[in-house]
């Protein structure tokens, strides 16, 4: 509510509503960060991230050290087509991570299957956890080959939930980032966490 003031010319308010105030501030801020593409939005009165908050800090300390030059060309690739701004791009990054996720499991052997057996030798001493792992790996391949991740032909099933597809980037990004790890061709800084 607003009064008119002849002397000045102008308005004056006389009440604020500061709960429609608040909303028409807050659909604004959000509109311009979709514009420009920014992954944050504004929830009362806090900008919040809208990518995961719990993995998406850690891409930023890991250093892949790894002499296979199309091995770190798939990993950046899969970073920045996941990563990008516009959040279009994450199906891509998804591909990109699956294939370097297949390349790490021929990192001993070009045979594949004697080639897995090394890597799972490596990823721990006991062989109830390295039984675990295989299991897991080959649930991760199954995976890849039955959706559009790898493969593209008409009976694959096509992914179109953008949780799961992140949920699967981070699956194989993490099993990636561990395998390399105990070929130490990575590392991983730890940041201390801000108070």
């Amino acid at each position: 509510k607003q009064w008119y003031h002849s002397y000045c010319g102008g308005y004056h308010p006389t009440a604020y509503d500061v709960g429609l105030g608040r909303y028409d501030y807050t659909v604004e801020v959000n509109a311009m960060l979709r514009r420009f593409h920014h992954p944050y939005v504004l929830r009362r009165g806090v900008v919040e991230r809208v990518d995961s908050q719990v993995m998406e800090s850690r891409f930023a300390t890991v250093d892949f050290r790894t002499e296979d030059a199309h091995l770190l060309s798939l990993l950046h690739r899969a970073l920045e087509a996941f990563r990008d701004r516009s959040g279009g791009r994450k199906m891509e990054g998804l591909n990109c991570i699956v294939d370097a996720y297949e390349r790490v499991k021929t990192l001993e052997n070009t045979d594949k299957k004697t080639s897995v057996k090394q890597v799972l030798a490596r990823l721990s001493e006991s062989t109830d956890i390295c039984s675990h792992f295989d299991q897991h790996l080959r649930r991760l391949t199954e995976l890849a080959n039955t959706y559009t991740i790898r493969h593209h032909e008409t009976d694959k099933i096509v992914l179109k939930d953008e949780a799961l597809i992140e949920y699967l980037f981070y699956s194989y990004y993490t099993l990636v980032v561990f395998i390399l790890q105990k070929y130490e061709c990575v590392k991983v800084e730890t940041r201390q966490q801000e108070p």
